[in-house]
């Protein structure tokens, strides 16, 4: 389902089992990820850069949850046309601003502690933890790319 939040329209495309559960995957893995590297605010010494470290990445953790709240909120009103004509298009909204606030406040909270992050000392569990994480991103990614322009 493509839907445009400004103008109250969705369009239905027929989907694969990969297609329909691409989504929550990537919010899986991004959180995965976020959780991953809170865990790792421990390290900062220092507690302001520790502070903005957990900032980050909190932030992170909030905005993806409640961007999967909206999308299943979204989902769900295609099952009452009536509803879905009057609050698909808020839903979409919500989402895309969900987004792009979590990303811009969690920039502004980054602040603090900029880069690069010499007290972070990530084990080598969480480094292949993390390799694994992106692995499986990058595999969606290509693989979604691969079904939308050969297929």
């Amino acid at each position: 389902m493509l839907r445009n939040p400004l103008g109250h329209q969705a369009v239905f495309a027929a989907k694969s089992g990969f297609i329909v559960f691409r989504v929550p995957l990537m919010n899986l893995l991004h959180g995965g990820m976020a959780a991953l590297m809170l865990a790792r605010a421990a390290d900062f010494k220092n507690e302001e850069r520790r502070a903005a470290f957990a900032g980050v990445f909190k932030t992170l953790v909030f905005a993806i949850g409640l961007k999967m709240d909206f999308e299943a909120v979204g989902i769900c009103l295609l099952a009452e046309p009536a509803l879905n004509a009057v609050y698909g298009g808020w839903c979409a909204a919500a989402t895309l601003l969900s987004i792009t606030l979590g990303l811009g406040l969690a920039l502004l909270r980054s602040r603090q502690a900029p880069l690069p992050w010499p007290e972070l000392h990530l084990r080598t569990g969480d480094k292949i933890a993390l390799a694994a994480l992106f692995g499986v991103y990058l595999l969606v990614v290509i693989w979604t790319w691969i079904l939308i322009s050969f297929l």
